[in-house]
């Protein structure tokens, strides 16, 4: 099981119809295989699936599915549920989605942070990476960089403000 954190400064918030949105851009990460590159993160309390969220941008490109789709899908009520997080990659970089429930300290705290002028420190557990060949519920490295398949996130992430 892996974990990583990044922390970020200058972001933006605010509401939209779907609640409360946060999202902004990193380099400084410590996800190894993204080394150097930016990150764009957002952050919802709209509680999307990220299954859902991966499935409709795949639709929009009119690009495939990954081929792991169907493991995917049976995997998720063995974890609790759909997956929280959503991290892909593509020619420009790489994105991390959370869609969470709607939850007003979460947006006060965001949000006080942002208002500080502070850095938001993000840590993102349960994910995994899996040998490459094997077909699983995880992610390969060379799937998610070369082949940009998705990496799910199945766990909150834990928010502190510097």
């Amino acid at each position: 099981m892996s974990r990583f954190s990044f922390t970020t400064r200058d972001f933006t918030v605010g509401y939209d119809q779907n609640g409360f949105r946060a999202s902004g851009e990193t380099t400084r990460h410590d996800l190894p295989e993204l080394r150097g590159e930016p990150l764009l993160w957002m952050l919802d309390t709209a509680a999307t699936n990220q299954w859902d969220h991966y499935a409709g941008l795949r639709a929009d490109q009119g690009l495939p599915l990954t081929e792991r789709a169907e493991l995917l899908q049976s995997h998720f009520p063995k974890l609790g549920g759909p997956p929280v997080g959503l991290l892909m990659r593509d020619e420009v970089g790489a994105t991390l989605s959370y869609s969470l429930p709607n939850d007003p300290a979460l947006a006060a705290f965001v949000t006080g942070v942002w208002a500080a002028d502070r850095e938001l420190v993000f840590s993102c557990y349960r994910f995994d990476w899996v040998p490459e060949g094997k077909l699983a519920p995880g992610a390969t490295e060379a799937g998610f960089m070369e082949r940009q398949e998705p990496v799910f996130l199945y766990e909150r992430p834990i928010l502190r403000g510097k």
